[in-house]
């Protein structure tokens, strides 16, 4: 081996679905190590990232988002769902959108 590189991924940003979409990748990935040695690296090399730090408004949305994907995923059955319980998935949620968020690049368009 010549050397040895981190995935990366990519996702999309600023649209309406991105938060959505993001989540979704993860869930992938997480699915995905189970039988794929690769998405297991790829999915050791997100949890190594850190949350970083955005600002009050920013963590705001993010929990915004956090919150809609949460209710979406329980909407079949939401009175199953305890207060603790949704608490705690939607954190989980949460710490995954601020990877993203706190890691991303975002590449203009340089033909327009």
């Amino acid at each position: 081996m010549l050397f040895d590189e981190k995935p990366m991924f990519i996702s999309p940003t600023g649209t309406a679905g991105m938060w959505s979409a993001r989540w979704r990748c993860y869930l992938t990935m997480m699915m995905g190590q189970q039988s794929d040695p690769v998405m297991g690296m790829a999915m050791q090399a997100f949890d190594e990232l850190t949350e970083g730090d955005d600002t009050e408004e920013g963590k705001k949305k993010i929990r915004e988002a956090a919150e809609h994907i949460f209710a979406e995923a329980a909407s079949a059955n939401p009175g199953a769902v305890t207060p603790e319980v949704r608490e705690a998935q939607v954190a989980s949620v949460f710490s995954v959108l601020m990877r993203w968020q706190s890691n991303q690049f975002r590449f203009e368009n340089g033909c327009e």
